[in-house]
């Protein structure tokens, strides 16, 4: 990668500063994961380390194919064709998966709530959970 960018000096003596610029560049920059970051930095931290070990295309293909298959036929958002390149459409489905996440979780705990405050209500928490928080 150094000397694909424009580095031609001798490889031990490759500045940290610039093996830096390079790996951000490759690992963080052109897959766009520095956009996941800004929707989630726990899954940009995911999607980098994957790219660094499998290569950015795989780590990418990886959430395109997982958004997919959490996206309930469609009923979310868009479809993603699975290119293992990130855009505005992916990177888009990801914050509606996440908002769509979010209101499950709130749903949810107010299931376990009703529960908590009525005992009798335990044995519909499971349904309850199962039905409505898809």
């Amino acid at each position: 990668m150094a000397r694909a960018n424009g580095y031609d000096g001798d490889m031990r003596a490759l500045p940290i500063r610039l093996a830096r610029s390079i790996y951000a560049q490759r690992y963080i920059v052109e897959p766009r994961f520095d956009q996941v970051g800004q929707v989630n930095a726990d899954i940009a931290a995911e999607l980098i380390d994957t790219g660094v070990n499998m290569g950015p295309a795989a780590a990418a293909t990886m959430l395109q194919r997982w958004l997919n298959g959490f996206n309930d036929t469609g009923s979310r958002y868009a479809d993603l064709f699975v290119d293992g390149r990130l855009g505005p459409i992916s990177i888009e489905a990801l914050r509606a998966f996440l908002r769509w996440r979010a209101l499950n979780g709130v749903q949810a705990t107010r299931y376990l709530e009703i529960t908590e405050g009525n005992k009798s209500q335990r044995a519909f928490l499971y349904g309850w959970i199962r039905e409505r928080v898809s």
